[in-house]
């Protein structure tokens, strides 16, 4: 097989009026091209307004270029869902990325709804769900929490690490794909476990741990050549002489 390593899909080779009238419709069930214009139909979009449908490496999702930006207006109306034989599809722009992200340590009291909210400054808040875990059947709320966000791909290097309620709260904040925020040293780019920092202040430590046990070491090994060099110079004990009336 050969491949061709090529730079990133951008700049002149990305046509900008193209990719403003685009969209992607997901669904985690699998979607045909088929599905795909019957679910815009469906959604007022004529198939005559389809210019180009893309199939693309996955299954679950199609790529979609229309005629006329007209189509994304009907779409927003939908609230980016549609619904073709019994699946839930999501359909969202080309030229946003959607993003997901996971909001740790909230109070088991906060309301979730108020993310959308909160996250509303940085794009188009899609959904926001709680996240679950299974016991015996049963799924329990974990308290992390997930934000569906579609936005500009030049903004999200301002979404927030941490959150800082005036209450005294905080809620951390993760995404794929981006680097972790320490919460020793409150850099971005490694977790706590491997801060420079900590492994510097282990070795310290580990320094100053060893360096008394040298010392105790070295005063014993001096005061037991003070005890050989005594007892080498001490005269020997005079042997014990018994009376002559005795022998």
């Amino acid at each position: 097989m050969i491949e061709v390593k090529l730079p990133a899909i951008e700049g002149n080779a990305v046509v900008e009026e193209f990719l403003n009238r685009s969209v992607r419709l997901f669904s985690k069930n699998g979607l045909s091209t088929y599905e795909t214009v019957r679910a815009l139909k469906q959604a007022g979009i004529a198939p005559e307004d389809i210019q180009r449908i893309n199939k693309g490496q996955s299954y679950q999702s199609v790529e979609v270029m229309f005629k006329f930006r007209d189509c994304l207006r009907k779409l927003s109306d939908l609230k980016g869902l549609l619904d073709v034989g019994g699946k839930t599809v999501e359909v969202s722009s080309l030229g946003l990325k959607k993003v997901m992200l996971k909001i740790h340590w909230l109070p088991v009291y906060f309301n979730t709804g108020k993310l959308s909210e909160i996250f509303s400054k940085f794009g188009k808040v899609l959904r926001v769900t709680d996240e679950h875990f299974d016991f015996d059947g049963v799924p329990i709320a974990t308290g992390v929490r997930r934000v569906f966000i579609d936005m500009e791909e030049e903004k999200l290097s301002c979404l927030p690490h941490l959150l800082n309620f005036a209450c005294g709260a905080k809620a951390l904040i993760t995404m794929y794909g981006r680097p972790p925020l320490c919460l020793r040293c409150r850099n971005v780019g490694h977790v706590r476990k491997e801060c420079p920092e900590q492994i510097s202040g282990a070795r310290h430590q580990n320094v100053v741990e060893k360096q008394p046990l040298l010392a105790d070491s070295s005063k014993d090994a001096q005061q037991g050549t003070v005890k050989t060099v005594t007892s080498a110079t001490q005269p020997a004990a005079p042997k014990s002489v018994q009376p002559e009336g005795h022998r």
